[in-house]
């Protein structure tokens, strides 16, 4: 086993000490005190995020490029020996010091609500995402750190509000050295836009009391699924689909919205969806999300689309023929299926086979 996915299931203790080739854990939102990962040396990604734990030793993990342990209530934390760590979250825990002077690698800090007097990034030249907001960093302690903070080519933002020092510190020394300063008020835009992400986005609209879809690419991609639990994030591979579930307790409008820049296919069938929008992900080579509440699908910007079935959604004449005007005329071979929509037998079939799209039986 080299993924294992536990999270939000309440569980009070977790032994994973005889999976020596475990690659990514995921433990979060349970009641965990404890956790002994000092066996898998192989493990690239750890979250264990909204736990009870008081103390997470990673010294063994050597491999660890993602850890997010944020909202626990770790009163210290050594990373000292994952010297290929690009992201990390220890957000709301009780941590007064942190160095993170030997992980060169490191492009994501989150470390936001935590009791830091003092922060030094100078050997963290990759670091293009910061958030030390709510932390009691004084104007002299910001100063000090916005002088450390790299000046690579990257579009870089830091978060500072909440602190002692917010008002008063030097900010032309973080804008001269190109750094965008993010104020409390685009919290929002923390969860959707300090991530790693250039822009790829998937945004469906669901009336139903689940979610079920499944995901291929070369990623890993975070997930909002539109209620008040943290984002979710997990690693898709382009040889098999990942498949991602949650369960809502009534039936009402929500927005899921997945974040990913190399997402190639989405299966997204049978979940009362009113509205796909896959404008954002110019990779997406498959998409199935047929048996929906859909009436009109816009396929404009993916050029490389080759497979798509939209079957028994609820797509007019007019919309299907919309459709048709948006496919890709790439040269790959490519299979469109429509069967089962009102537009079905009255729409023209030729818009999409003069791009060398073949029709499907159903």
């Amino acid at each position: 086993m080299t993924h294992f996915n536990c999270s939000e299931n309440q569980i009070t203790s977790l032994d994973v000490s005889k999976n020596s080739t475990l690659i990514w854990l995921w433990c979060c939102n349970s009641y965990l005190s404890s956790l002994d990962v000092s066996n898998n040396s192989t493990l690239f990604g750890l979250e264990c995020s909204c736990n009870k734990l008081t103390f997470l030793d990673v010294s063994k993990n050597k491999k660890l490029s993602w850890l997010y342990c944020n909202n626990n209530e770790l009163t210290s934390l050594d990373v000292s020996k994952n010297k290929t760590l690009s992201y990390l979250k220890c957000s709301d825990n009780q941590l007064s010091y942190l160095d993170v002077s030997k992980n060169k690698e490191l492009s994501y800090l989150i470390i936001s609500g935590n009791q830091l007097t003092s922060l030094d990034v100078s050997k963290n030249r990759k670091l293009t995402d910061l958030n030390c907001s709510s932390c009691k960093l004084n104007e002299t302690t910001l100063n000090e750190l916005f002088e450390t903070l790299p000046s690579n080519k990257e579009e870089k933002e830091i978060f500072i509000f909440d602190n002692p020092g917010t008002n008063d510190c030097n900010k032309k020394i973080v804008k001269k050295k190109k750094w965008k300063i993010i104020k409390r008020e685009d919290m929002k835009y923390l969860e959707s836009s300090l991530m790693f992400f250039s822009g790829g986005k998937i945004n469906m609209t669901t009336i139903d009391s689940k979610i079920r879809f499944s995901l291929k690419g070369t990623d890993v991609v975070m997930i909002e699924f539109g209620d008040e639990t943290e984002m979710f994030s997990m690693p898709i591979a382009e040889e098999n689909w990942t498949e991602f579930f949650r369960e809502y307790p009534n039936e009402e409008k929500r927005s899921i919205i997945v974040y990913g820049d190399n997402i190639t296919g989405l299966i997204c069938s049978e979940n009362h969806i009113t509205s796909l929008d896959v404008s954002k992900n110019i990779e997406l080579k498959e998409l199935i999300c047929s048996n929906n509440n859909l009436t009109n699908l816009d396929v404009s910007k993916n050029s490389a689309l080759s497979n798509l079935d939209c079957t028994l959604c609820k797509l007019s004449e007019t919309a299907l023929n919309n459709l048709f005007e948006t496919l890709p005329d790439n040269e790959d071979e490519k299979e469109i299926d429509i069967v089962g929509n009102p537009g079905t037998n009255d729409c023209d079939k030729s818009f999409a086979e003069r791009k060398k799209w073949k029709f499907m039986e159903g």
